[in-house]
C-alpha cells in the first residue's frame, strides 16, 4: 500500500488495498513444498473465495448504480463498468442487471453468494429462472422458488441448474403450471389456425389439387 495515499476509511474499501498488498507478497510463492491434500484444500478454498469476492463486487457495484457511478463520464452504469474495468458490455449489463436483483428481492441468493455457498454462476442462474416465471407467480412463489433453486444450487452445476429451472414453475405449483400450459398450447393452437389456410386448384387435367400453407400471423392477431 502506497504510504502516501490517502487512508481508507471504510472497511470493505481498505480490505481491497490489503488484498493486493498480501497476494503481491504471495505471487512469487513456490507452491512446490505443499502436499497433494494442501494443493486440493488450497483450490477449493480459493474458489469459494472468488465467489464470496464476486458477492461483495456485486453488492458494491449495486451501490455503486444507485449512486450513478458513471455520472462523471456521462455514463450508464454498465457502460462506465466496461470501460473501466475493460470486459465486455454485455457483461457489465448483466452484471449491474445480477447486482441489482441481489441487493432486492433475490437478496437470499445474495446473501448465499457472500458467503459463499453458491458461485456467481449459480446465482445469475437462479435470478434468471425466478424473473422467467409467470407474471401470475406472486412473491411468495417467487420466494418458495428461489429457495427451492438455492438448495439444489449446492448439488448442481450452473449449466444443470439451468436444466432444472425449466421445470421450475411445475415444483412450486403444479396446479398453476398445468393450467399455464394448457393455456399456452390453446393459444399456440389458435394462432396456428388463424394463420394455415387450404389451397386448392384444378391442374388443367381435370384433377383438383390441393395444400396446406401458412402465412404470417399479423400483429394484431397475436
Amino acid at each position: 500500500m502506497d504510504p502516501e495515499a490517502p487512508a481508507r476509511t471504510h472497511p470493505v474499501h481498505a480490505f481491497t488495498a490489503r488484498l493486493h498488498d498480501r497476494l503481491d507478497e504471495l505471487s512469487n510463492a513456490s507452491h512446490l513444498g505443499m502436499s497433494v491434500e494442501e494443493q486440493g484444500e488450497t483450490v477449493v478454498e480459493l474458489d469459494r473465495a472468488i465467489a464470496r469476492m464476486q458477492g461483495m463486487k456485486l453488492r458494491v457495484l449495486a451501490a455503486a448504480d444507485r449512486n450513478d457511478v458513471g455520472e462523471a463520464s456521462a455514463a450508464t452504469t454498465p457502460g462506465w463498468l466496461a470501460a473501466t474495468t475493460v470486459c465486455d458490455r454485455r457483461r457489465a449489463r448483466k452484471d449491474v442487471r445480477l447486482a441489482t436483483a441481489l441487493e432486492g428481492h433475490r437478496h437470499r441468493s445474495g446473501e448465499a453468494l457472500v458467503g459463499g455457498s453458491v458461485s456467481a454462476e449459480h446465482a445469475e442462474v437462479i435470478v434468471d429462472a425466478v424473473e422467467a416465471l409467470p407474471k401470475d407467480v406472486g412473491v411468495e412463489g417467487r420466494e418458495k422458488a428461489e429457495l427451492h433453486l438455492l438448495e439444489q444450487a449446492a448439488r448442481f452445476s450452473p449449466k444443470e441448474l439451468r436444466l432444472l429451472a425449466r421445470h421450475l414453475y411445475e415444483v412450486i405449483d403444479s396446479d398453476a403450471a398445468e393450467e399455464h400450459l394448457a393455456k399456452r398450447l390453446e393459444a399456440e393452437e389458435r394462432r396456428a389456425a388463424r394463420t394455415t389456410f387450404l389451397d386448392a386448384w384444378n391442374d388443367g387435367n381435370g384433377t383438383l389439387r390441393g395444400g396446406s400453407r401458412s402465412r404470417p400471423c399479423p400483429v394484431t392477431c397475436c
